[in-house]
């Protein structure tokens, strides 16, 4: 089987894809190589898979050129050329698919060539295919900007300096460009904001970066006020107005009144936002629930909340965004170990099954051997959670620290120490190499590594242990209620 980023390419076409890019070949604007073409049909024959025995550079030359002598530079140099169409196709086939971006384009050539009239309906006819759109997202406020870039710019260029019907056009102009990019800015800025804080959870963060010092600077919750009373627009009050209640949930965290209002809102005008903004909103109840649940007072009710949050999401496909319709494995995984904590069993099986392939196909296989086993684990099922284990290849798996830590406590459970003790050496070793993971979690983990290394030895070599330090470090370690348990069985034995 041969490789090469073109059949990567080919791999992501649909049957209209591929008869469409023979078409799009076939066209001497686009290609004017017909020996192109005939490598392209020798190639997609080996479509969809491409992993047929038969398909080597060597005969894939035979079908295109029999009586020449295999050329292995000529081959690479078709494979090249047809990466470069291939890509030229796709641009193609995006670019017809955004009515909006194309007017962007032609505006730019009809400026060049001073098609003013042209130039003139072009303004016109795009702002009312905007001021149609039901969707209001980024998207819309820099095609908004841009539009308004170029019909101020045509003011300029066209129109008489001198009389008062210039200066209101130019006035009007300049304060809706401006609009529109406060609009942006704004949206845009708060999520940034927001992403940083999440993960500051996870890793560490200079308090001087630059979008923290902003947000210091400037009183964003006045500011979305003022939008949202200026939007003269229903669907931009609404926006805006879920910003708001957002940024004061966040703003205000301590009083969870915030977060009720945040929360009702949203659901009650969740028809006016786009797929990305509900995308990103939900995922702020999400955070502030996790949040939340880290108190020791709460954390009952907010998991319980969490867990509704997240059926929600799943139930409506709110985990969908504008450029996938994949589960992300990070929400699979946070919401599987949820529910395996709150013992929802029967719901975490339906969970798997159902949703094992609504994850992208590079990930599916990895992801539902690591749920069944978390779901075994949690189902004092040990002998099947290490057949599920060991169909995950670590070295490409992404959340290889979780797998580390259940197999541990897995082999402590089997009483299966010497695998535990060899695991535990190479787990030290990892954390010590590791550039990703915060000291801080580095920290709770070498605890919890430490800990059950001093379990094992006190139960293999009767070395004594000191139960009480231990359960003063409880509080900062992970899987704290697991070794809470097992201190107990030592303690009774």
């Amino acid at each position: 089987m041969y490789n090469h980023l073109v059949i990567d390419v080919l791999k992501s076409f649909t049957k209209k894809d591929v008869k469409r890019f023979r078409e799009f070949l076939n066209s001497p604007y686009h290609n004017k190589s017909e020996k192109l073409i005939k490598f392209y049909d020798a190639l997609i024959k080996f479509y969809p898979t491409f992993n047929s025995a038969s398909f080597t550079i060597e005969n894939i030359q035979k079908k295109i050129s029999p009586s020449s002598s295999f050329n292995n530079s000529t081959m690479l140099n078709q494979m090249s050329f047809l990466l470069k169409a291939s890509q030229n196709y796709l641009v193609q086939n995006r670019i017809t698919k955004k009515e909006i971006e194309l007017t962007d384009f032609l505006r730019a050539e009809l400026f060049e060539r001073k098609l003013n009239n042209l130039l003139q309906m072009n303004i016109r006819r795009t702002n009312e295919k905007l001021e149609k759109e039901k969707i209001i997202n980024a998207e819309y406020f820099l095609n908004k900007i841009k539009l308004s870039t170029d019909a101020l710019n045509f003011i300029n260029i066209n129109k008489p300096r001198s009389n008062r019907v210039y200066i209101n056009d130019n006035i009007n102009k300049l304060t809706e460009r401006g609009m529109y990019i406060t609009y942006l800015f704004v949206t845009e800025i708060l999520k940034e904001f927001d992403n940083l804080r999440t993960l500051e959870n996870s890793f560490d963060i200079d308090e001087k970066n630059f979008i923290f010092q902003l947000f210091e600077k400037i009183n964003f919750s006045e500011i979305l006020k003022f939008l949202a009373s200026n939007s003269g627009n229903k669907v931009l009050l609404k926006i805006f107005e879920t910003y708001y209640y957002f940024f004061n949930a966040f703003s205000n965290f301590d009083d969870e009144r915030n977060y009720l209002i945040y929360k009702k809102y949203l659901l009650e005008n969740q028809a006016f936002l786009s797929t990305d903004e509900i995308r990103f909103h939900f995922g702020r109840l999400v955070r502030y629930c996790m949040q939340k649940s880290l108190n020791e007072v709460a954390f009952h009710k907010y998991e319980s909340e969490l867990f509704n949050v997240y059926n929600f999401i799943l139930t409506n496909g709110y985990y969908k965004s504008e450029v996938s319709n994949y589960l992300p494995v990070e929400l699979y995984r946070t919401v599987l170990l949820l529910a395996l904590k709150l013992r929802k069993f029967k719901w975490t099986m339906e969970f798997i099954k159902k949703f094992k392939s609504k994850v992208h196909p590079d990930r599916r296989r990895y992801m539902y051997y690591y749920s069944l086993a978390h779901y075994y684990f949690n189902r004092r099922m040990y002998e099947d959670t290490i057949k599920s284990f060991h169909k995950v290849d670590l070295n490409h798996f992404l959340f290889k620290v979780d797998m580390k830590n259940l197999m541990l406590m897995t082999y402590y459970e089997l009483n299966e120490f010497e695998p535990a003790l060899s695991l535990i050496d190479s787990y030290k070793q990892f954390l010590s190499h590791d550039k990703i993971l915060t000291s801080n979690r580095k920290k709770q983990y070498r605890e919890f590594v430490n800990t059950l290394h001093k379990m094992i030895l006190y139960k293999t070599s009767a070395i004594s242990i000191n139960k009480k330090l231990i359960e003063k470090k409880l509080v900062q370690m992970p899987f704290r209620d697991w070794l809470s348990r097992k201190l107990l069985e030592i303690d009774n034995k």
